[in-house]
């Protein structure tokens, strides 16, 4: 494989989709079409990305780094929704909470970030059951890792969760 620094950003764009699971059954000329439609976007640590409830036209695939998703409680603090590093989506929700995130995201490192529309996805799922398929069991592995986690938060001490 080639040294992702050496390449424009269009093929580079064009490999992170490729190498997503989510697009592994995306036709080529769409996969050229989402291409032309995407941005890499740098951010620094502790840059807001997108805040909860906000209106949602893109979703994102971490490039490189570490994201924080949060939502703040009642009283300004923030309660973690999950820590995602390279590799992983996240924004793509939105589609089913009525064109808004859920919640808020923010660098937790400098992060690189490719930028994805949202209509581009939501017609995929419309016209393509194998990529609706394909967010469906994205979305039922990141359920269940949080509700593995959950779990031990609720039975395991404080030793126990550091020790996993």
């Amino acid at each position: 494989m080639q040294d992702l620094k050496y390449m424009n950003d269009l093929e580079r764009i064009r490999e992170a989709i490729e190498t997503t699971g989510l697009f592994k059954e995306t036709s080529p000329n769409n996969v050229a079409v989402l291409t032309e439609q995407s941005c890499i976007i740098s951010v620094d640590k502790g840059q807001v990305i997108f805040v909860h409830e906000e209106s949602a036209s893109r979703f994102f695939i971490i490039m490189n780094g570490w994201v924080k998703l949060f939502r703040e409680t009642l009283d300004g603090t923030q309660a973690v929704v999950d820590i995602l590093s390279t590799g992983h989506i996240f924004g793509e929700s939105s589609l089913f909470h009525n064109n808004t995130y859920p919640y808020s995201a923010e660098a937790a490192e400098p992060v690189e970030l490719l930028s994805l529309p949202l209509l581009f996805l939501k017609t995929e799922i419309d016209t393509n059951p194998k990529i609706a398929r394909s967010l469906l069991s994205t979305m039922a592995h990141a359920r269940r890792q949080q509700d593995r986690e959950l779990e031990h938060r609720s039975i395991q001490n404080a030793p126990q969760r550091i020790a996993c």
